[in-house]
């Protein structure tokens, strides 16, 4: 606390009543007022974290939200078939947000062991319903509890673009504790250098905090002490200009890349080996 003699004369006698007055105050308060204002206000945090993300909306119709905007689980399964060889011969391979368990069966069906977390109880039990290894549990708190050198891959898709910045330094650097030597961690995310994506489709989803550019993300994995860290890109957009259009001029291929380009991007990466 700044010493306050140090301060000029007339702002000292400017402080000096609200402050006087706010001891007072604090003398004639008991110890369970101060803890029914702070329980106030821890209360009226947390209906603002729900309001920020629409969570009563999500819990009340998560199905529905997922039917409607979360994508064609053919689709989904082709893309993370398309990201599934670095786990081949695992077994202990963690799903952040598994969802409605598309890469947990994929997974199972590859042989790959593995278990997948989420905070959605119906789409828990979609899993279970499916015959998959789906927990309760907050990504944070369940990296937090495993002991360090614990899981042989860590697979999350969708899920870097649900958090607050901070959230996601923390995770990807609890990710890089969590991960045995040499083992692979996949994050997929919507890629907001898809115009189309970044000013539309990412929005459909209350849930999401901010687009989150490739190059940030795998800059996040690179100060955490990954290697190898690769990006790449996948689901291509469906809307595209023609291959005509295309073919007859450089810009309208840039146009074509800018708005129509894939719509999501992996960073890949590994703890390193030593």
């Amino acid at each position: 606390m700044p010493d306050l003699r140090a301060l000029p004369g007339a702002v000292r006698r400017r402080l000096a009543a609200p402050i006087l007055r706010a001891l007072g105050g604090a003398r004639d308060r008991s110890v369970f007022d101060l803890e029914d204002r702070v329980r106030a206000l821890e209360a009226e945090w947390r209906r603002y974290r729900d309001d920020l993300v629409a969570a009563s909306f999500h819990r009340d119709l998560p199905l529905y939200h997922q039917a409607r905007f979360g994508g064609d689980p053919a689709e989904i399964r082709r893309q993370c078939e398309g990201l599934i060889e670095p786990f081949r011969g695992r077994q202990r391979v963690l799903d952040i947000g598994c969802g409605r368990g598309i890469f947990l069966a994929l997974m199972r069906d590859q042989g790959i062991g593995g278990y997948g977390i989420d905070l959605d109880d119906r789409m828990l039990e979609e899993c279970r319903r499916a015959g998959l290894d789906a927990r309760p549990g907050d990504a944070l708190a369940h990296l937090g509890g495993l002991p360090a050198g614990s899981l042989d891959g860590i697979f999350a898709r969708h899920l870097a673009e649900h958090l607050l910045p901070g959230e996601l330094v923390r995770l990807v650097h609890e990710c890089r504790r969590v991960l045995r030597p040499g083992a692979p961690i996949v994050m997929v995310a919507p890629d907001p250098a898809t115009l189309t994506v970044g000013a539309h489709s990412f929005w459909l989803d209350p849930q999401h905090v901010r687009p989150l550019p490739s190059a940030l993300l795998a800059f996040y994995a690179e100060i955490a002490g990954f290697a190898d860290i690769e990006v790449r890109t996948s689901s291509p957009s469906e809307t595209r200009l023609t291959a005509e259009a295309q073919a007859s001029s450089e810009d309208l291929r840039l146009i074509d890349r800018t708005l129509f380009g894939d719509r999501d991007y992996a960073v890949l990466a590994r703890a390193p080996s030593a």
